[in-house]
């Protein structure tokens, strides 16, 4: 195992490489910052931090770059990367945190920082690590659209537009079904959603190939939700578990035959209540953006789904 270098003797400290195997985590990681999720994006070439609490053996704060080029990226190849931090972080020891990777980055010849965030609404620290890095200088380069649901105990037509809420109750009466679909399945539904996507003049990220890599490396990580028309499938969704609490609509479609009953009304209707049986707190409904720019009609249709808007921001900064 690789060896860490630790960058002080005092009870918190900051360490360079691989957390020491004793010590535990004192948050929850997201997916695309673990060890198996790394691995996928790229192999090599990793630069670890950690802050450390060496009284209790916890790790409090980590971050991971992908070193490309002189560039420092966070993450390499996913939907978000940046900081993972345990509630009750002083805001000075997150500071002390970023000046010290910058010092170990800029050791390495590394030139620039990109860190792409979370949305802001998945956390409560979200704000303080936001605010933390523009005050050490770094700039927001990009801020992406998004919007998540909250999962409580009020139930989701009480929350979507009366617009929606009339499409919702087309789909009951039109008698479509909504079921989690094999993930032996993934093929199909990927096909069905690209179909469905290239009649707006829109492509999918990520290579049916590389999806399935991911899968298959991470199985208990995702799973297929899909509405039928008796053995037709007319709306689907590719999700992810990003963390325990949190579940992350991947890919998404409906097809547009159906666009008279908006069957995807009924996808979300379903998938908010399957996230309240398994306590899950946000469904995260992915980017609002489409080729760099705000999607509006698209953020709209999910404000008027119940949803709240969260912007997830990429911060830069040039260390030379």
């Amino acid at each position: 195992m690789e060896q860490g270098k630790n960058e002080s003797v005092s009870p918190m400290s900051f360490h360079v490489g691989p957390a020491p195997a004793e010590f535990k985590l004192a948050y929850q990681p997201y997916l695309f910052n673990t060890h198996q999720h790394r691995s996928l994006q790229n192999k090599t070439d990793w630069k670890k931090f950690h802050w450390l609490d060496r009284t209790s053996k916890t790790v409090l704060i980590s971050v991971y770059f992908k070193i490309d080029d002189g560039l420092a990226k966070s993450p390499f190849r996913a939907p978000f990367g940046g900081f993972e931090i345990a509630d009750g972080i002083q805001s000075q020891t997150l500071l002390n945190f970023i000046q010290e990777f910058e010092k170990a980055l800029m050791r390495d010849k590394i030139q620039a920082i990109e860190i792409l965030c979370p949305p802001e609404l998945y956390s409560k620290n979200q704000p303080l690590i936001s605010s933390s890095l523009v005050n050490q200088g770094y700039e927001v380069v990009l801020t992406e659209p998004g919007a998540c649901i909250v999962i409580d105990e009020t139930p989701l037509d009480n929350k979507m537009a009366k617009d929606k809420l009339t499409r919702l109750k087309k789909c009951e009466n039109a008698g479509i079904l909504f079921k989690e679909i094999d993930l032996k399945n993934l093929n199909e539904v990927y096909s069905f959603i690209e179909t469905c996507r290239s009649k707006q003049e829109r492509k999918l990220s990520m290579r049916l190939e590389d999806l399935a890599k991911t899968v298959a490396s991470l199985p208990e990580s995702f799973f297929i939700v899909g509405v039928y028309d008796d053995e037709r499938l007319i709306s689907a969704s590719i999700c992810i578990r990003v963390s325990s609490t949190i579940i992350y609509t991947f890919y998404s479609a409906h097809d547009p035959e159906y666009n008279d009953i908006s069957p995807q009304v009924f996808l979300l209707s379903k998938l908010y209540d399957w996230c309240a049986i398994h306590e899950m707190r946000l469904l995260d409904l992915g980017t609002s953006a489409l080729d760099g720019q705000p999607n509006t009609p698209l953020l709209d249709f999910k404000l008027r789904m119940g949803a709240t808007a969260t912007d997830k921001l990429k911060f830069r900064k040039t260390l030379v």
